[in-house]
């Protein structure tokens, strides 16, 4: 059987899983996405009454859907090859139609098993909500939260509270058209989470904000370290981020300060070990990087799951191995 890793040129946790495969003996056929027109050549349908796909590659390699037995759900990129840019009409049909090729390639590859489900994976990246509520159902705690475009109500929160966590409800970048018309939309700036203090900003401010877009704001949850949980099957690596550390990560650690913000391997209570996984099954992922607060009361405080989160830099600053985990999953689960 063969493993088929779904991922783009430049991944760095792809190269990472992929020497251990290598390393293994293990077939494996690297689908990088963003190259699709200029490397691979993927026919898949129905031919007397029956499904197939074939991927090939431009080696002359390839593998069929009766190969395939595992498959890493890493990241997708669509580059169309039409040397126009997103706006113009021909860039955005190819656009849609490469998504609409990859989304029932996935439909033919059904019978393998994933790491994880792109449905799956795309529909929880795009449902906070029902993150929030499944966690609270196996016991996790989560801030009091609200998605809203009534400025009254972060307005209402701030009085009662005196400040909120403000934060992305589904786009974490701000994107704008590549200026080389190499792949179309290109973050251009990070939404981070920002904690906003009460009159920090008027009421009329935070009105025209919210009617402008929706916000999601979170009670504001003091830390002691937090915590960046990266789960694979039911094996579990925790990493201590001392965010608190530095004056730049102190409300989110993805603006990284490595020089001051310790990382460092941790161990979790048992009970929140036996909750994080009854969740992963609950959203019916594999894989999932967590993200939880420890506060100094010694509370753990849910905040979201990432489905195709990163984990490279955390194995990188701990030796945790995580990129094996990864790999002996989808070689026990291959076939």
């Amino acid at each position: 059987m063969t493993i088929l890793l779904v991922t783009v040129e430049d991944d760095l946790h792809t190269d990472l899983v992929e020497d251990h495969l290598k390393k293994a003996g293990v077939s494996h056929f690297r689908l990088n996405t963003d190259a699709l027109s200029r490397d691979f050549k993927i026919t898949y349908g129905i031919k007397g009454q029956k499904p197939f796909v074939f991927l090939g590659s431009k080696d002359g390699g390839g593998v069929s859907a009766d190969d395939v037995g595992a498959v890493w759900y890493r990241r997708v990129r669509v580059n169309p090859s039409t040397g126009q840019t997103r706006g113009q009409p021909l860039f955005d049909y190819s656009f849609d139609e490469h998504v609409g090729f990859f989304k029932n390639l996935w439909v033919a590859l059904g019978h393998a098993r994933w790491m994880d489900n792109p449905a799956r994976v795309h529909h929880l990246q795009d449902h906070r909500l029902e993150q929030y509520e499944q966690a609270i159902r196996v016991g996790l705690e989560v801030p009091d939260t609200y998605f809203t475009n009534d400025g009254r109500v972060p307005v209402g929160a701030l009085e009662e509270r005196g400040q909120i966590a403000v934060k992305a409800i589904a786009q974490p970048f701000v994107m704008a058209d590549d200026p080389n018309g190499v792949s179309g939309d290109v973050p251009v700036r990070r939404v981070f989470t920002r904690l906003i203090r009460r009159g920090e900003f008027s009421d009329e401010q935070l009105n025209v904000s919210s009617r402008n877009t929706p916000i999601q704001f979170q009670d504001y949850e003091e830390k002691d370290v937090e915590i960046r949980l990266t789960v694979v099957g039911e094996k579990l690596f925790p990493c201590e981020i001392d965010s608190q550390a530095s004056e730049r990560t102190m409300h989110d650690w993805r603006r990284y300060d490595f020089q001051k913000v310790s990382h460092r391997s941790c161990e979790l209570p048992e009970g929140i070990k036996t909750k994080i996984l009854q969740f992963m099954g609950r959203v019916e992922l594999v894989f999932g990087a967590i993200d939880l607060i420890r506060t100094p009361d010694g509370r753990y405080v849910f905040l979201e799951v990432n489905p195709a989160g990163q984990w490279q830099w955390v194995e990188a600053l701990t030796a945790m191995p995580i990129s094996k985990a990864i790999a002996d999953w989808l070689i026990e689960h291959d076939g």
